[in-house]
């Protein structure tokens, strides 16, 4: 393990302890698992890449490599994401939505997500709270992005990018749990109700169905990731970047809203999210200064 933590960065490690653990997870229980081998195939490519992106960070200097190095994480937790709906039923026989209904219905007395875009009822509206929850996307690339071209000026190799590698090792860290939690805890979340609050979908909600139907599968609704993810971001960059930060806090809002209001969440994973995300935070950063010294 010594070598393994001096010959990778941080970010890179858990991604790759991530990629096994879960290739080893598939290998146990395969016959559960539809297309095992297919998976298990694309687990030992990313390991292949995960390990290559090691070296490309050790000597790179122009931009559209830095902008890679920033991508490469993103690009694998939209696999990540899409894979734990695919292995997610190995312990439980079904989604586990009666249980957070209950609890959703205990805490707050009513389905919100079958309430506010009923009361509103403004196609407007409608649009740009779906907006909104789409601008998670720019949320979690955006902000290390910049804070990557900031610290750019001043580092000479990827060791000196000191807040990127932390916001990238911190976000990277909270996505990869949050999958962990939605393979043994699945639960679907209230998005087949989506189509009932707007049946004649346009605009950013006829994208955001598209992105659901051809990106998305089913049990990764507790804890929200998104506004987990997002709220890690949006400490860090109050902490560390504020010239961005009352650029990214309406964003914010506006996705935390967005989840409940269009009928992907129930306002109970919302909650969840919110106190994931900052118990990641403060446990990722504790992480990446172990395993960044230790690699040191």
């Amino acid at each position: 393990m010594k070598s393994i933590k001096i010959k990778y960065f941080p970010t890179e490690l858990i991604l790759q302890i991530y990629n096994i653990a879960v290739m080893i997870f598939i290998l146990i229980f395969n016959g559960k698992i539809e297309q095992s081998t297919l998976y298990i195939f694309i687990h030992l490519t990313f390991a292949f890449l995960i390990h290559s992106a090691i070296l490309i960070k050790q000597g790179h200097n122009k931009i559209f490599i830095n902008f890679l190095i920033v991508v490469f994480p993103i690009l694998l937790f939209s696999f990540y994401h899409y894979e734990s709906g695919v292995i997610n039923l190995c312990f439980f026989s079904s989604h586990l939505d009666s249980l957070i209904q209950k609890w959703d219905l205990l805490v707050f007395g009513k389905h919100y997500h079958e309430i506010w875009a009923k009361v509103v009822n403004c196609n407007f509206i409608d649009q740009v709270i779906h907006f909104s929850y789409f601008s998670y996307y720019g949320i979690l690339i955006f902000p290390s992005f910049f804070m990557m071209i900031k610290e750019r000026k001043k580092a000479d190799n990827w060791k000196e990018f000191q807040l990127t590698r932390k916001l990238i090792f911190t976000l990277s860290f909270t996505m990869l749990l949050s999958y962990v939690i939605f393979i043994i805890f699945p639960v679907k979340g209230p998005v087949d109700y989506h189509s009932t609050l707007f049946p004649e979908p346009n605009g950013m909600v006829a994208i955001m169905d598209f992105l659901y139907t051809n990106g998305d599968s089913d049990g990764g609704a507790f804890p929200s990731s998104h506004v987990a993810v997002s709220f890690v971001i949006l400490i860090f960059v109050f902490r560390h970047f504020k010239e961005i930060r009352w650029y990214i806090l309406p964003f914010f809002l506006g996705l935390m809203i967005g989840t409940v209001y269009c009928s992907y969440h129930y306002l109970i994973d919302v909650v969840a999210g919110f106190v994931f995300g900052g118990i990641c935070y403060f446990g990722a950063r504790k992480i990446y200064d172990i395993i960044d010294l230790s690699s040191s």
